[in-house]
């Protein structure tokens, strides 16, 4: 469960609601796939709820294991990890190194508004690299982001 290790303070006439976006073969029709050796699928839309904005602040995935590796972009196409290295593979991240716990914990992501902004009705990328010799079943691949929606009457 997430925690953050400071609290946060909501601006005045706004309401803070805990929030968990779960992405997974039910809901993301490419992970019901599978990919192949060597290859990416490069842009899958995570979209967010129109209703309020959303403040990332953090991601948790199971490790499926063999060679499966992820990345973020937020709704401005800002990428969430490293995207300058020569060599494709090192733009992304195992699951397993987003916790101590392979994968079972949470990375926490924060900014100066205690998120990563994402406004109403945007949408994140999930970018997804196979570093193995072998395809791998998305089936069993879940992504859920953690965070908060903030409902406003007039705050920012």
């Amino acid at each position: 469960m997430y925690r953050p290790q400071f609290p946060y303070i909501t601006p005045a006439n706004c309401t803070d609601q805990r929030c968990v976006y779960s992405y997974d073969k039910t809901n993301t029709p490419v992970l019901n796939t599978t990919l192949p050796a060597g290859q990416s699928i490069h842009r899958v839309p995570l979209p967010i709820d129109k209703d309020a904005d959303f403040y990332l602040r953090g991601v948790v995935t199971p490790d499926i294991g063999l060679g499966l590796q992820f990345r973020l972009d937020d709704p401005l196409g800002h990428a969430l990890s490293d995207t300058d290295n020569v060599l494709n593979p090192l733009n992304f991240e195992f699951p397993a190194l987003y916790s101590a716990t392979d994968g079972a914990g949470i990375e926490a992501l924060d900014s100066d508004d205690w998120g990563i902004f994402c406004q109403q009705g945007s949408r994140l990328a999930l970018f997804l690299n196979n570093n193995s010799a072998v395809a791998i079943d998305l089936s069993t691949f879940v992504l859920n982001l953690h965070g908060i929606k903030r409902y406003s009457g007039g705050c920012r």
